[in-house]
């Protein structure tokens, strides 16, 4: 018998439109290659390595795109709920305050959950996640740390304003992952696996859209 699995991602229209930004960063890149390549045998030297240089800033950024919108899901198949995220957590690259961070993409990895053993769901902000949690969070204020004190202040923004997926044991430990840009529709739909497993689990959202969805599970805490 074929286990129930569901699977959420970045949704489609931010999908497509960072697919399209990926051709054209690919396009550039290879053109970039070329006249750099073209230049230097043709002793214009200068004008190669420019090109050179371009191309491989071409490179790193469809790179970042692709692991913006391709790098992560959340999953639920059987039992066993997986969170295929970032190794930071939260942002597609890296959380040192490196004056090139901002240009390493963030490795990935992926951390697994029995749904019956899940007693809290947040879906929020990282606030609305620290207002809800209890003393089994100490990870994820861990975690956040380093966006927290960030010499970027581009950083803490950006950390501030996304949607997190996070979830607590009942051997006080816990998971999470950013899920800013998910089809909303799917990710309930895995809360709602979690739920039909585990229905004492407790499930408590901030985001409009998610309630909008959500209401239909009974112990939904608005």
């Amino acid at each position: 018998m074929a286990l129930n699995s569901v699977t959420a991602t970045v949704n489609l229209k931010k999908r497509g439109s960072t697919t399209a930004l990926i051709v054209i960063y690919t396009v550039l890149a290879l053109f970039s290659i070329c006249m750099g390549f073209f230049d230097i045998a043709t002793d214009r030297r200068v004008f190669g390595i420019l090109f050179l240089i371009a191309a491989v800033i071409f490179i790193i950024l469809l790179l970042m795109k692709g692991n913006t919108v391709f790098g992560t899901s959340l999953k639920i198949k059987g039992n066993t709920v997986y969170l295929k995220k970032w190794d930071n957590s939260f942002l597609p690259y890296s959380s040192d305050s490196g004056l090139l961070s901002d240009l390493k993409p963030a490795k990935t990895t992926i951390v697994s959950v029995e749904a019956d053993d899940i007693e809290t769901m947040l879906v929020g902000t990282k606030e609305f996640i620290k207002r809800n949690m209890t003393e089994s969070g100490k990870r994820f204020l861990k975690a956040l740390y380093p966006f927290e004190h960030s010499s970027k202040k581009s950083k803490q923004a950006m950390v501030s304003g996304l949607d997190m997926f996070y979830v607590e044991t009942k051997d006080g430990d816990c998971a999470f992952m950013c899920i800013h840009d998910y089809s909303v529709k799917n990710v309930v739909s895995i809360m709602n696996e979690i739920y039909n497993i585990n229905p004492e689990v407790s499930i408590k959202v901030n985001n409009r859209e998610y309630k909008r969805y959500i209401q239909k599970l009974q112990n939904v805490t608005e």
